[in-house]
């Protein structure tokens, strides 16, 4: 199994890269995420990769982080998620935006990604919100206190920005932080930092 190539990044394409290595060029297919990360042709990258091994085909996947690896080979157990998708999955958000997503059963905005309906938010959510919890706790900290939270003026203030078009995973990350930070106790002061951390006041 291959499971990570170092070597000069020679070509990006709409949804892969080439990597050489000693000559030979290994095509790896991406995400949109780790495709923004790799755009210095030339530049020496490494690339953490996953084998897809089928009767017609060998397809490598590569990610440009183990976490983000490690979410793609949590979403392809999902029943309806292949290689793929699973693909079009992590182009639609970034891995912790997608953890924080998943986790907090926000299946619509789950459902605006390229290639997900309804059905597929609903299983990611079944299937994968415990897991991630288990294997991310560091990453689900700062918003623990928000998604256990009966304070009405916390989630009312996650629902401003989400009506705002914001996600919220996203909302929520930013209301923790903002509650952390010279919160005077309003709502209109929290929504205000909120918006304020994530540069869109």
């Amino acid at each position: 199994m291959i499971s990570s190539l170092t070597g000069k990044l020679i070509q990006t394409n709409e949804d892969s890269v080439i990597i050489d290595i000693n000559g030979i060029g290994f095509n790896v297919i991406v995400s949109k995420n780790t495709l923004e990360k790799f755009s210095s042709v030339n530049s020496v990258v490494t690339i953490y990769t996953h084998l897809v091994v089928r009767d017609d085909s060998l397809d490598l996947y590569g990610f440009s982080s183990a976490e983000e690896k490690k979410m793609f080979l949590n979403l392809i157990t999902v029943s309806g998620v292949g290689p793929k998708l699973g693909i079009l999955i992590l182009s639609g958000m970034p891995v912790k935006s997608l953890a924080l997503t998943i986790v907090s059963e926000d299946t619509k905005s789950l459902s605006k990604i390229k290639g997900v309906g309804k059905k597929i938010a609903e299983r990611l959510v079944l299937e994968l919100k415990e897991k991630i919890i288990t294997e991310n706790a560091s990453l689900l900290t700062h918003i623990e206190d928000v998604m256990d939270s009966d304070n009405q003026i916390i989630n009312e203030a996650i629902e401003a920005l989400c009506s705002l078009g914001i996600l919220r995973a996203d909302a929520m990350k930013a209301v923790s932080l903002s509650k952390e930070n010279n919160w005077d106790g309003t709502l209109e002061n929290l929504i205000y930092n909120a918006l304020k951390s994530m540069n869109k006041y």
